[in-house]
């Protein structure tokens, strides 16, 4: 039987071979996770998301344990966690904070401008870092990020597995990773300037066509107030007279009333029109809420006999900052509007409270109707004025509310489900000192 044997050369070229199908491996899955990177920094403009994403492909990169991202704080002076590899510390390491001026790994990298590495924590000052032993890292990489060559941030690796040395390919790697996700950085930060730019131009632009619409109300409303006012006047006049002169019976008692209504209604008009179209600062004192609610709850529901005010006041609710008659007069118009909603009868009930928001005491005052509520496609458009669904309602009683409460620096807000009813929520200050 014939043998054969594998002469050294052979196994030389096949171990060589073997070494190069490796590194091609190697070199492969390196071009894959630099385009992922690439993929979750372009496919992006979430600052919070490119970080995380980064940060995790990173530590796959250099085969690290960890991979953090710090931004720096330049109005502290500080580094803040931004991003984590570690789904389990991401949130906690969010707010990490070390001062630029400090012994850290991260801040040293981002004052040299340079590379920092740690091969074995053990043997230096960061052994005693509260991070470092909380993390359990052996050794650490710091990389700055820098745009223009001005530091914007820091990547940091670590190995929690053993004490080893950072070559010049991985600090390579991480210094490429570097520079795509200080670009990215770059590029979210201009975007979200440009969107808080466009915010502030929207509102200048919306507030210049608020101010023209009112300056031109306002001379609406004085020509109203001229050339409507002093014919009402007469018609009441006359009314009044022809009540007490001629005895008015059946028809001619129906048609008399509706003259009345009708005429009622247009002093209505003209007084919204009026109170719309007059927007006064508020003029501050401190009085007590609970009561005007309960004068304009019953002022209200007087005349209306199918409709029940119920009032709930927090004992706890006091005095507070308000305008007596400007906050009266939003109250009944909201009152008033809850009693219209429900012409079958119904509760409408009021229920004040102290609340509590961004640690600052609000009042939070509620008004539920049990009406057929708000469609949907109206819920946009309830606040603006002249807009109304009823076929005698002049469109601004909800608008008067709104200026009046973000007058007093509050907000008004509501939920409606059709069929059921509407809660408006007013929120004021508590204070005069949050206005």
């Amino acid at each position: 039987m014939k043998s054969t044997s594998t002469t050294p050369e052979a196994l030389r070229a096949s171990e060589q071979d073997g070494v190069r199908l490796a590194d091609a491996h190697r070199r492969a899955e390196e071009l894959r996770m630099l385009l992922d990177v690439g993929r979750a920094i372009t496919g992006t403009l979430d600052l919070e998301e490119v970080l995380d994403v980064s940060a995790g492909i990173l530590a796959e990169l250099v085969d690290a344990s960890n991979s953090f991202i710090m931004l720096h704080d330049e109005r502290n002076d500080e580094l803040r966690g931004a991003g984590c590899s570690n789904l389990g510390w991401r949130e906690a390491f969010r707010h990490v904070r070390l001062p630029l001026s400090g012994p850290s790994i991260a801040a040293q990298a981002v004052r040299e401008r340079a590379p920092v590495a740690v091969d074995d924590v053990s043997v230096t000052i960061h052994a005693r870092s509260v991070r470092t032993w909380m993390y359990g890292e052996k050794s650490l990489l710091a990389v700055p990020l820098l745009v223009r060559d001005s530091p914007i941030g820091c990547i940091i690796v670590d190995d929690v597995r053993v004490p080893r040395a950072w070559g010049e390919a991985e600090i390579e790697r991480v210094t490429l990773i570097a520079h795509q996700i200080a670009i990215a950085i770059a590029n979210a930060r201009l975007y979200d300037d440009l969107r808080r730019t466009y915010a502030k131009v929207a509102q200048a632009q919306e507030a210049l066509v608020k101010r023209e619409r009112l300056a031109a109300l306002g001379e609406l409303a004085a020509v109203v107030a001229h050339e409507v006012r002093n014919p009402l006047g007469v018609m009441f006049n006359s009314l009044a007279s022809l009540s007490r002169l001629v005895p008015l019976k059946g028809d001619a008692k129906v048609l008399f009333d509706i003259v009345g209504e009708e005429a009622e209604r247009l002093d209505r008009i003209v007084r919204d029109l009026l109170d719309f179209a007059r927007p006064n600062p508020p003029s501050l004192a401190t009085r007590p809420l609970g009561p005007l609610l309960a004068e304009a709850l019953e002022a209200t529901t007087r005349d209306a006999s199918q409709v029940r005010g119920v009032l709930e006041v927090d004992p706890e609710l006091h005095e507070i900052p308000l305008d007596e008659r400007m906050i009266r007069q939003a109250l009944l118009n909201l009152f008033s509007n809850g009693v219209q909603a429900m012409p079958k009868g119904g509760e409408l009930k009021v229920a004040a409270r102290l609340v509590s928001e961004d640690d600052e005491p609000w009042v939070r005052v509620d008004v539920a109707d049990r009406g057929g509520g708000i469609a949907p496609e109206f819920a946009e458009r309830i606040f603006q004025p002249f807009f109304t669904t009823k076929a005698t309602g002049t469109g601004l009683g909800l608008a008067v509310v709104k200026r009046v409460i973000e007058g007093h620096r509050g907000r008004i807000d509501f939920e409606s489900t059709p069929g059921e009813g509407t809660t408006f929520t007013l929120l004021l200050p508590a204070r005069e000192e949050d206005r």
